[in-house]
C-alpha cells in the first residue's frame, strides 16, 4: 500500500506543478492591472525601423514617469548596440572589442539610462553575425527596479528549471563516484550526469537569467556554443552504456564528434572561424545521433536484446517530443516564448533514467557487497578472524613471482593436542584463539598473518632485510608470559623459526618456507626441554 499512496502523491504532486506552472505564464501574459505606477514597466514598439549599411536603425520617442530612475532594457545576441537620446550618445556597447578571440559582443542585457522624461531615441543595432540585424531585442522602459522585477519574474520559472536540472546531473555524478569507490559498476550513471549539467548550462543560458546573475557576457555566450558542442558525446556514451549494445557505430560517431569539437576550438582559438559560424557542425551531430539512437532502439527491439530498457528510453524521448511540441505550437500561436515545458520534459527524461540506472546500481552494489561478505568468509579463519590457509596460498602465489628480500615466520602452538585431551576442545578452543591474539597483536602491524592449520601459523614480512626479528619475538615472547601470569589455567607455548629468501640458498621461496620450517621444529625441540622457547634466528 506504501507504494501506491507514493505513485499517487507523485502523481498529485507533478499535476499541481503543471497547474501553477500554467497559472505563471497565463498571469505573466496577460495584466489585469488597470493603474499605472512606478512599478509598472511598459513594453516600447512603436519606433520606426530603418536598415543601412548592415545596421538595423530605430527611431522613436519614450514618454516615462519623470523623477524615478528610468531605464531602457533590452536583450542583446551577437549585437552591438548605439543608443542617441536627442542625437547624443548615451550609451554604447561594447565600447571597444572585449573578445580577444572574435568580433561578437556575446549576450548582454542592456540598461540604459533615460536622461528625461521624453526621450526622443536613436537605436543602432549592427552585428558581426548574418541574420542577427533582423532578430530585433525587445525593449522595456520604466524603473530600473521595475525591469528588473520583471526579468527576474519573466525568466525565473525556466532558470529554476535549469538549476534543477544541473543538482540532480551534480547529484548523479558524486552517486556515481561514491559507488566507484566501492565497487566496479557501469559508466551509464555518470554520463548521464555529465549530460545533465551540459544540458542545463546550455538551456540556463537561453534563459536570460543567467547573463543578468553572472554579469559576464562573453562566458554566457560560449559556455552556449561549448555546451551545445559538448552535449552529443555524453548523450551518446549514456544510451549506449543503457542500450549494452557493443554495435561499433557507437565508437565511430563518438570518434567523429570528438575530432569536430577539436576543430571547431582550434579554428576558434586561432580566429580562423568563430564557433557560431561552425555551430552547423553540431547541428549535424546532433542529427546523426537522433538516428542513430532510434535505429539503434529498432534494430534492438526487434531482435528482443535488452527491450525493456530500450522501451523506456523510447518512452522518454517520446515525452521530450510531445513538451517540445507543446512549446513550439505556443510559440507560433502566440502564447509564451518560453520553452518551460521542453525543459520539464527533459526533467523527466533525467529522473526517469536516472531512477533507472540507480536502482540499477544499488542493486549491483547489494550484490558486490555480498560477493564480498562471501569473499571475506572464503578467505577469513572464523575461529581467530585471521587469514586462513586458502587466503596464504593466494598470496604466496603473488610473493613466489617476486620472492627478493621475503621473510617467512612459522609457528606452531605447543602442547594443543594434550590440552583437547586432557581439558577438552572449549579450552582447546581458548587456547588458540588467544595464541593467535598474541601473534596478530605482535606482527599485524608489520606483517600479514596467517592461520595455516589447527596449531599452525604463519607471517609473511617484506623487507625482511631491515627487519628486526628477535626484537618481535622478545615482544611476542613477553605477551606470553605476562599473559600466562594472569592466566592459570592455559599455559601458552608457541615455537618459532624463521628464514629470509636468499637466491645463493634457495631456488624458489617454497624452499625459504622448508627452512623457516625446518629452523621452527628446532626451536619446538629447545622449547619442550624450558618453560619457554628461546629465539632462533634463521640461520640456525
Amino acid at each position: 500500500m506504501k507504494k501506491i499512496y507514493i505513485i499517487i502523491y507523485t502523481i498529485l504532486f507533478v499535476c499541481s506543478f503543471v497547474f501553477l506552472t500554467y497559472i505563471g505564464i497565463y498571469d505573466s501574459q496577460n495584466n489585469t492591472r488597470a493603474y499605472v505606477s512606478c512599478n509598472d514597466i511598459t513594453l516600447w514598439d512603436d519606433y520606426q525601423l530603418q536598415q543601412k549599411n548592415n545596421t538595423a536603425i530605430l527611431k522613436g520617442t519614450i514618454s516615462c514617469i519623470p523623477n524615478i530612475n528610468n531605464v531602457l532594457a533590452f536583450y542583446s545576441i551577437h549585437q552591438n548596440i548605439m543608443v542617441y537620446c536627442d542625437n547624443i550618445l548615451i550609451y554604447e556597447y561594447p565600447v571597444h572589442n572585449n573578445n580577444p578571440f572574435a568580433t561578437t559582443p556575446g549576450y548582454n542585457w542592456n540598461f540604459v539610462t533615460l536622461p528625461k522624461a521624453d526621450c526622443h531615441l536613436t537605436i543602432h543595432i549592427s552585428s558581426p553575425y548574418d541574420g542577427y540585424i533582423e532578430k530585433l531585442p525587445i525593449f522595456y522602459y520604466g524603473s530600473y527596479p521595475a525591469v528588473i522585477g520583471q526579468i527576474i519574474g519573466k525568466n525565473m520559472l525556466s532558470f529554476l528549471f535549469c538549476a534543477l536540472i544541473f543538482c540532480i546531473g551534480i547529484g548523479m555524478v558524486g552517486y556515481w563516484c561514491y559507488i566507484r569507490f566501492q565497487m566496479p559498476i557501469k559508466l551509464n550513471l555518470l554520463y548521464l550526469g555529465f549530460f545533465a549539467i551540459l544540458l542545463s548550462i546550455w538551456s540556463g543560458n537561453e534563459s536570460r537569467f543567467t547573463t543578468l546573475l553572472l554579469k559576464s557576457n562573453l562566458i554566457c555566450s560560449y559556455m552556449a556554443f561549448i555546451s551545445l558542442m559538448l552535449l552529443p558525446l555524453p548523450f551518446a556514451l549514456f544510451v549506449r552504456a543503457y542500450y549494452e549494445d557493443k554495435n561499433k557505430i557507437w565508437d565511430i560517431f563518438c570518434i567523429v564528434n570528438v575530432i569536430q569539437v577539436t576543430l571547431s576550438l582550434f579554428l576558434q582559438l586561432f580566429k580562423v572561424s568563430d564557433l557560431r559560424n561552425t555551430l552547423w557542425t553540431t547541428h549535424i551531430m546532433i542529427i546523426t545521433l537522433i538516428i542513430i539512437v532510434l535505429s539503434t532502439s529498432a534494430r534492438l527491439l526487434k531482435q528482443q536484446q535488452n527491450s525493456a530498457n530500450v522501451k523506456v528510453h523510447l518512452m522518454c524521448i517520446t515525452i521530450c517530443t510531445i513538451t517540445l511540441g507543446i512549446d513550439l505550437l505556443a510559440f507560433y500561436i502566440g502564447v509564451w516564448d518560453s520553452n518551460s515545458f521542453g525543459r520539464m520534459g527533459f526533467l523527466l527524461y533525467i529522473i526517469i533514467l536516472g531512477i533507472s540506472s540507480v536502482k540499477e546500481s544499488a542493486t549491483l552494489m547489494k550484490l558486490g557487497r555480498k560477493a564480498n561478505a562471501y569473499q571475506r568468509l572464503a578467505y577469513t579463519d572464523q575461529m581467530t578472524k585471521m587469514s586462513n590457509r586458502t587466503a596464504f596460498h593466494r598470496d604466496f602465489e603473488i610473493f613466489i613471482t617476486s620472492p627478493n628480500d621475503i621473510g617467512i615466520i612459522l609457528l606452531d602452538l605447543n602442547n594443543l593436542k594434550q590440552i583437547n585431551d586432557t581439558l577438552g576442545h572449549n579450552i582447546g578452543d581458548d587456547y588458540i584463539i588467544n595464541s593467535a591474539r598474541i601473534i596478530s597483536n605482535t606482527f599485524a602491524q608489520v606483517g600479514k598473518c596467517y592461520r595455516v592449520g589447527g596449531d599452525e601459523f604463519v607471517v609473511i614480512i617484506e623487507k625482511a632485510s631491515h627487519f628486526n626479528f628477535e626484537y618481535y619475538f622478545s615482544l611476542m615472547e613477553w605477551s606470553i608470559n605476562s599473559f600466562n601470569t594472569r592466566q592459570k589455567d592455559i599455559h601458552i607455548q608457541i615455537a618459532y623459526g624463521y628464514a629470509i629468501y636468499d637466491q645463493n640458498v634457495d631456488n624458489k621461496l617454497n624452499d625459504t618456507y622448508h627452512r623457516a620450517d625446518k629452523n621452527m621444529y628446532l626451536n619446538k625441540k629447545v622449547s619442550s626441554t624450558l618453560s619457554t622457547p628461546l629465539p632462533l634466528n634463521h640461520e640456525g
